[in-house]
């Protein structure tokens, strides 16, 4: 039982890893306009937006943006950003 434990956990890792290079690769994309990934870059970029988006849409299609005047905010990474972290420290848990 406690394999099971550990690779959970470690997916969790690897999926936690993904949504931090989601979120690089959107902030390089926002602070440069004229980047294009290519190469091993493009490749890596592409896995994490794939594994990435199904659960980021899911959540997007519950909880709405949050209306700040002319900006809209997108919680949906920061809600599964956050369930991702609270699933490790779950997992942690039971694993003892």
């Amino acid at each position: 039982m406690t394999w099971l434990w550990v690779i959970l956990s470690w997916a969790l890792l690897i999926y936690l890893l993904l949504l931090f290079i989601r979120a690089a690769y959107g902030w390089m994309q926002i602070l440069n306009r004229d980047w294009r990934p290519t190469g091993f870059a493009l490749w890596i970029g592409e896995i994490a937006f794939t594994a990435t988006d199904p659960p980021i849409k899911a959540v997007r299609k519950v909880l709405p943006s949050l209306r700040i005047g002319p900006i809209a905010l997108d919680l949906s990474f920061m809600a599964v950003f956050l369930l991702c972290t609270v699933l490790i420290q779950v997992v942690a848990i039971l694993a003892r």
